[in-house]
């Protein structure tokens, strides 16, 4: 903070230091060569000493003369630089030493490791003979001794310059910066007092002299700031005291005209279509044309110019401007245009003209023109809204009346549309307290006349079937929303109910419809009060549920009509078969049983792929719901059984069922017995075929012929494949777009075989089973087949046969296969398979009939409840029949996982007839 405080003492600090920085740099030069001349010399001595000492002792070692070696030896140590001699004899024992007496007591070998020492040795020799060995340990602490006597004559002569110049530089900073600088700050402390008459100094011409150069600026700057805002204020008082507009414009240019030294004036505003008119003018002149005053466009001219660009525009001399637009003979001069700015819009533009050279304008100059503009605006518009102000006081008492005649009919008219519209409508103020106007309606509709002032909850939701929990979130809803910020309706509108029941007087029922709107006041942007609409909807409701029943029925009539009256009595026989068997199962047990679950679900999912097959939509969502049930007690080892709610599902589904059989009945005036037998024309033209191609000449031939037709005959009411599956083949186009998938070809090959009428509800439960698993597992997405290179659409095949007595089918698909990896995991995880166990390709996919082995990913409506192929065996096995799987080609063995496999069906050979 010392040196913080004053330039000179920091000048001081800086020259000081870098003059101590010197010395000490010096000092440190001049020691470290010294120390090396001394260090030098001392080890050119001892290296001589040693020299000598060898020589010394070549005789007196060689002849033992003791006498002799110990005044060699004291000769030696007279050096006061030598502290120890030592003399070894040729196996290098020790024989003659000598020492300083700070070093009695110590090993020669340690004397050699002291600090500050220096050791040197050399062979005595005589002859070829090797004597011994000389050492010696020199010390270099007068050398030490030595250097720091000079570092301190170095000191004492650094510390007395250091003195002497901090003195003089001292005083010299104080002479030629300190001086000036004060005198700089008393200049500076009298601006700020507001002394402008103050004299600095400016004759330096170094940087002291430039700062006071720019303190004087900054004075004369202040000066004339102060001058012009003494011209702002004075002017700013006249212009508010004004009320003509043409004068208020005439005060601002003389203020101009003198401040700038122009000679002339004018003021352009900018009028309706965006054109500059002269509007006022100083001072008055003969020349200036006011019937018909000039103009400009925007961007025409320099006054446009400067409208356009709204920046001030100095032209010193217009003869040098190509912009300027002059009059005819009319002289050069210099023109000043400044813009009036209304915020960003522009007003109107000043423009004034003088002698060149005489028109005094700077760029500092442009604070004051703007500022003088800005206020000729606002004095303006004050002018003009004082006109207007005043117009209005004039007929403020005719548009008062006016005014009140309005409201007062728009009273009327709402009170009138309130009193007549079919339709409750009322608000909610604070306190959830009804407004009393209101809409007659509301009575009406809600049958009550006590309205208004009325808490709302009680008004509208007394009687209703609305619980505890949602009238109190109705309740918090309202409290949170009026007289709080409009956000809060989007935060608990939800809270609202749009529809409830309400139960009258007189037990009946109705059906009203909310809407809540909120009123929100624009300033505050708050909630003053909800209005609500109310509206009764009963009948509307009753005609919508009818009109909603009539379409179903009209559904089912045309779902019934797309399947022949035979299927749909059958399917009607064979559904409530099912639903009366579930009926007895779940009557005759106690407790869950899996058996009886399995049983349960097999029948209802047989029931719903009968419905699907057929499209009976309405039938087959109710029945999903009861299978749903069933899979939930199999899969839930916690669920419990319970009989009733099973019952009730049950009753409900036999409902739906009743329905379609309803519609069948009352509406088709379907269920009479038929006559007769129902022969297909295929058979018939067999017949004809067999009947024009009999030879009547040969009695073998003939005997053949009658055979064939006996045989015929005997197939009439029966019907070929492709017709027993009608229904599963027409579902298929709905069930493959189900599946995202391409509806498949299906190629049956009866060979000639047909099937009993009795045979055909069996043939229908397997192939809705096989055809469906074969859509949703066998054949593969559209995306999967075309990246395979198969087509799009895939491919079934059903093959027919007679062999044994027995008649088999092979189903098969051009698919990928089954998935023997995943069916395989799924048999070790459920324990079904062994762990230990080497099962063949065939072995594993002939797992897939376990009950709940399913290896669909997902559980759908289709499949993926581990249930279809279990169904399938027992069907059949129930009907004397079997199932197995058989591998196709190499499939099992490609490496895929995949096994494209066929399912052989048998069933027995009462089911059909052969024609041969």
């Amino acid at each position: 903070m010392f040196l913080k405080t004053s330039i000179v003492r920091r000048f001081n600090a800086v020259i000081l230091s870098v003059i101590s920085l010197g010395l000490i740099s010096f000092a440190l030069l001049i020691s470290y060569n010294n120390y090396n001349q001394i260090i030098e010399e001392l080890n050119n001595k001892t290296v001589g000493t040693i020299g000598l000492a060898r020589i010394a002792f070549e005789d007196p070692l060689y002849n033992y003369d003791d006498a002799v070696m110990e005044s060699i030896i004291t000769a030696i140590l007279l050096d006061s630089d030598i502290i120890a001699l030592r003399i070894t004899d040729q196996k290098d024992e020790p024989f003659k030493q000598q020492r300083r007496a700070f070093a009695e007591g110590m090993e020669f070998e340690n004397i050699k490791t002291l600090p500050n020492t220096m050791y040197k040795a050399a062979d005595i020799v005589k002859g070829e003979e090797r004597l011994g060995r000389v050492e010696i340990v020199s010390s270099t602490q007068k050398a030490y001794e030595l250097i720091r006597q000079t570092s301190i004559l170095i000191g004492i002569f650094a510390l007395a310059l250091l003195v002497t110049m901090g003195i003089t530089v001292a005083l010299v900073a104080t002479r030629v910066m300190k001086v000036p600088i004060v005198r700089l700050e008393e200049s500076a402390a009298e601006l700020a007092k507001g002394n402008l008459e103050q004299e600095i100094d400016t004759r330096r011409l170094d940087e002291l002299g430039r700062l006071a150069r720019s303190f004087a600026n900054m004075r004369d700057s202040i000066r004339k700031k102060m001058a012009d805002l003494r011209v702002l204020n004075n002017t700013g008082e006249k212009l508010a005291g004004m009320h003509n507009q043409t004068e208020a414009l005439q005060i601002a240019l003389s203020v101009m005209q003198t401040q700038f030294k122009v000679e002339w004036g004018s003021i352009y505003l900018l009028n309706e279509e965006k054109r500059l008119i002269i509007n006022a003018y100083y001072p008055q002149r003969d020349d200036v044309r006011t019937t018909t005053p000039r103009s400009f466009d925007l961007g025409q001219g320099v006054a446009g110019q400067t409208a356009s660009t709204k920046e001030i525009v100095f032209i010193p001399d217009t003869e040098q401007d190509e912009n300027y637009l002059p009059d005819e003979n009319e002289s050069p001069q210099a023109l000043l245009c400044i813009p009036m700015m209304d915020d960003q819009s522009v007003f109107g533009v000043m423009n004034f003209s003088g002698v060149v050279g005489e028109v005094a304008f700077t760029e500092e100059d442009s604070e004051f023109a703007l500022t003088i503009a800005r206020m000729t605006v606002v004095t303006i518009k004050n002018i003009q809204m004082l006109n207007v102000i005043e117009e209005q006081n004039r007929t403020l008492e005719q548009k008062v009346e006016e005014r009140t005649m309005e409201l007062r009919q728009k009273t009327n008219d709402i009170n009138n549309m309130l009193q007549n519209m079919h339709q409750g409508i009322f608000t909610i103020v604070e306190g959830n307290k009804v407004h009393p106007e209101y809409s007659m309606f509301v009575e009406s509709i809600l049958e009550d006349k006590n309205i208004a002032e009325r808490d709302v909850i009680d008004m509208l939701f007394s009687n209703s079937a609305l619980g505890a929990d949602a009238l109190n979130g109705i309740k918090e809803a309202l409290i949170a929303m009026i007289g709080e910020d409009a956000m809060t309706f989007e935060f608990n509108g939800h809270h609202l109910v749009k529809e409830y029941q309400k139960i009258m007087v007189d037990s009946r029922v109705k059906i009203l419809e909310v809407d809540w709107d909120p009123i929100i006041d624009p300033d505050t942007d708050t909630i003053e009060k909800l209005m609500v609409t109310l509206r009764d909807v009963t009948d509307l409701r009753g005609l919508q549920a009818e009109a909603e029943h009539q379409k179903q029925e009209l559904e089912i009539i045309g779902q019934i009509l797309s399947v022949s009256q035979s299927k749909f009595q059958e399917f009607l026989k064979n559904a409530n078969q099912y639903i009366s068997e579930n009926e007895t199962l779940i009557r005759g047990t106690d407790e869950k049983n899996q058996d009886t679950l399995a049983t349960l679900f097999r029948n209802m999912h047989t029931i719903k792929g009968n419905a699907r097959t057929y499209g009976f939509k309405y039938l087959t969502d109710a029945v999903h719901e009861t299978e749903q049930t069933y899979d939930w007690l199999r899969k839930n080892d916690s669920a419990e059984w319970d009989a009733k709610r099973l019952l009730n599902e049950l009753e409900e589904t036999q409902l739906h069922i009743n329905r379609y059989e309803n519609v069948y009945r009352n509406k088709l005036g379907g269920g009479g017995d038929k006559d007769g037998i129902f022969v297909d024309k295929a058979l018939l033209q067999k017949i004809q075929t067999a009947l024009a191609e009999a030879d009547s000449s040969s009695g073998e031939t003939l005997g053949r012929t009658v055979e064939s037709i006996g045989s015929i005959v005997g197939a009439f009411g029966t019907e070929e494949l492709s017709d027993v599956v009608g229904g599963i083949l027409k579902a298929l186009p709905s069930l493959a777009e189900e599946l995202d998938k391409k509806t498949p070809v299906v190629d049956i090959q009866d060979n000639g075989i047909r099937f009993l009428p009795d045979s055909g509800q069996v043939l229908k439960d397997v192939f809705m089973h096989v055809f469906r698993n074969s859509m949703d597992h066998g054949l593969e997405t559209t995306a999967e087949r075309l990246a395979a290179g198969k087509p799009a659409e895939g491919k079934i095949t059903v093959q027919v046969s007679e062999q044994d007595g027995n008649i088999h089918f092979k189903f098969f698909d051009d698919g990928r296969g089954l998935n023997l990896d995943r069916i395989k995991a799924k048999a070790l995880e459920k324990g079904v398979l062994a762990a230990d166990s080497n099962p063949t390709a065939e072995d594993i996919a002939n797992l897939i009939f376990n009950s709940g082995l399913s290896t669909a990913e997902n559980v759908t409506k289709v499949s993926g409840r581990g249930v279809g192929m279990d169904a399938v065996k027992e069907f059949l096995r129930s009907q004397g029949g079997e199932i197995q799987i058989s591998a196709l080609g190499d499939g099992a063995n490609d490496g895929t996982g995949y096994m494209p496999f066929a399912l052989d069906i048998q069933l027995p050979g009462d089911v059909a007839i052969v024609l041969h």
